[in-house]
């Protein structure tokens, strides 16, 4: 194993074991209620939650697709809300479709709307 790799597998290491102190320090907000609510724009959201998983993408060679009309559909959605739990929620479901995703595939990410109304977050892999 060449230094490069091992280096990578150290940090991805580090980053995992930073990502499950968060996670409790998350679970023991929520236990005792200790949530801090803001209202956050969806494309905030939405783009700091990819922007933590851009190196799973890189490394699988993903092709993760976020369309410019569900971005624009994005951000007239404001959200009330616990962003480094909600982001967190999103960083979760992003590493699974990365995670059970081939290499060199699609993860799309969509703003699902009814009528001219922007309801929900849409996650599809292929």
């Amino acid at each position: 194993m060449d230094d490069e790799v091992f280096y990578s597998q150290i940090v991805d290491k580090v980053h995992q074991t930073l990502d499950w102190a968060v996670d409790l320090v998350d679970l023991s907000k929520v236990k005792v209620n200790q949530y801090q609510m803001n209202e956050l724009n969806a494309t905030q959201i939405l783009d700091e939650a990819v922007e933590h998983v851009w190196s799973q993408v890189q490394a699988k060679r993903i092709e993760l697709t976020f369309d410019e009309a569900d971005r624009l559909a994005a951000t007239s959605i404001w959200v009330l809300c616990d962003g480094a739990l909600l982001i967190r929620a999103l960083d979760n479901l992003l590493s699974n479709a990365i995670r059970y995703s081939e290499s060199d595939s699609v993860v799309r990410v969509a703003v699902c709307t009814e009528g001219s109304n922007p309801q929900w977050v849409h996650l599809s892999y292929y």
